[in-house]
């Protein structure tokens, strides 16, 4: 243990009424299921992202499309951290743009009515017996719905309790923020640009991310019910970029903002569409990453030497610093944040904090890891290397380490998972099966109990 800080505490869908959402209200004590990545603060080298990803892991390809809007970076640690930083400015709400194909159209309020159908197909899953042919000690198994990939491949972010999925999709034309609701894809539209990306979903279905508009800024938005809405940045340049990464139960926001002049980009949190900066290590870049219902958010910040921490803020605005070269991408209702260290370029390490105390927890016998989102049962989910150096799923029971494709029912096996990015309270994992042509297909596993458990 390293002391760091201080103590701090699917199926086919059917028709069913509109207003259905309305009445799936919160779930007390519950939060909605996360993933995030980590990042140092950066912008835009070129102005189009190019479709094709490093096929070196998974850990890498999420990250890797976000590289052609590097500008801020003083150094990136991995090949991946620079997915931060992208342009912004304010504005009034905007409505969703037309389906850009008819597999994808676009997400509105009526469509997310179907969301019933879903909760009754996922409760169907996780509710019927599993048969477990050899005796398991977490007395569990999960089954597999694949999610529509409407074009190339397609990645998801966050899931939250109601099994809705976000993440984004390549299009023809670009990449797009996408909602899956079931197993079908919904395209979310954009600010006016061809690249977006949702990373957060609450439980009532407000979704962020960001998007660029139609002159090449990224822009933080906030999505609900058919309706993208711009966020408003720190001091209002039409030219500086936001990112917003994550949301909680009360809908407080949380990313970065660059300020007007671009020689920081600080960790804010908007509220009712007002952006509020927050304190740093002492560096120009900081960013907050996920942030629980209590309003404790957590995430990365330089210090004065430009060296990545790990970061936790407290509602009153107080950062909390969780130890240098680490990120923080996730953190419950009971204060406890996941994340991972890292080392130079290539090496990550998987790691919780609680009451100030980090932890470096096991891989599957390999180097690498990182967590990248955790749920109110204190189950975490990411990626860690086998002992031959193979990146598979896995989730973390407490401090114990288990490959997720080794858990899956009979009707699942022979699919090979390569990272899981969020876990909700239901135990429903976001994840990612890499395909023989090398593409990535997207993936709910929702537990089912063993015989007899």
């Amino acid at each position: 243990m390293d002391q760091v800080g201080v103590n701090v505490d699917a199926g086919p869908m059917r028709e069913i009424p509109m207003g259905t959402l309305d009445s799936l209200p919160p779930r007390g004590g519950e939060r909605q299921g996360r993933q995030h990545p980590g990042a140092t603060t950066t912008a835009p080298r070129a102005a189009a992202l190019t479709a094709k990803r490093s096929r070196q892991s998974p850990f890498i390809d999420r990250r890797q499309d976000m590289k052609t809007f590097n500008r801020f970076a003083t150094r990136l640690t991995r090949p991946w951290l620079g997915i931060l930083a992208l342009l912004l400015g304010g504005g009034a709400a905007v409505a969703a743009p037309s389906p850009r194909g008819a597999d994808a159209p676009p997400a509105t309020g009526q469509l997310i009515a179907h969301a019933q159908a879903q909760a009754e197909w996922i409760n169907g899953q996780s509710a019927g017996p599993a048969t477990c042919p050899h005796k398991h000690r977490h007395g569990l198994r999960y089954s597999v719905q694949r999610l529509d990939v409407t074009r190339f491949e397609a990645f998801p972010t966050a899931i939250n309790n109601h099994g809705w999925v976000v993440g984004y999709s390549d299009t023809v034309t670009g990449v797009m923020p996408t909602l899956w609701i079931g197993s079908r894809a919904y395209d979310l539209g954009s600010l006016g640009g061809t690249v977006g990306y949702a990373y957060d979903i609450n439980d009532a279905g407000q979704i962020v991310g960001f998007s660029n508009n139609a002159n090449g800024v990224m822009r933080a938005f906030s999505w609900y019910r058919g309706r993208i809405t711009p966020l408003r940045n720190l001091g209002g340049s039409p030219t500086s970029f936001s990112v917003a990464w994550g949301i909680n139960r009360s809908g407080v926001i949380g990313g970065t903002s660059a300020v007007p002049d671009g020689s920081r980009a600080l960790a804010v949190l908007w509220r009712k569409g007002t952006p509020r900066p927050l304190e740093s290590l002492g560096g120009a870049n900081s960013s907050v990453l996920r942030i629980n219902d209590a309003g404790f958010s957590v995430g990365v910040s330089n210090d004065i030497s430009a060296t990545q921490h790990a970061a936790l803020w407290t509602p009153t605005g107080e950062v909390v610093d969780l130890g240098a070269e680490a990120v923080a991408t996730d953190i419950n209702n009971s204060r406890r944040i996941v994340g991972y260290t890292f080392s130079g370029t290539t090496m990550s390490r998987p790691a919780k904090w609680y009451g100030g105390v980090r932890t470096i927890l096991p891989t599957l016998g390999g180097e690498n890891g990182a967590i990248f989102g955790i749920n109110e049962k204190d189950e975490a989910v990411g990626f860690s290397q086998t002992a031959i150096g193979l990146e598979r799923a896995t989730i973390w029971f407490g401090a114990k380490p288990v490959q997720l494709d080794t858990l899956l029912d009979e009707a699942s096996q022979g699919i090979t998972i390569d990272a899981a990015y969020a876990i909700n309270d239901k135990g429903q994992i976001a994840a990612i099966e890499r395909l023989p042509n090398n593409r990535v297909q997207p993936l709910v596993l929702t537990p089912r109990r063993c015989h007899g458990k």
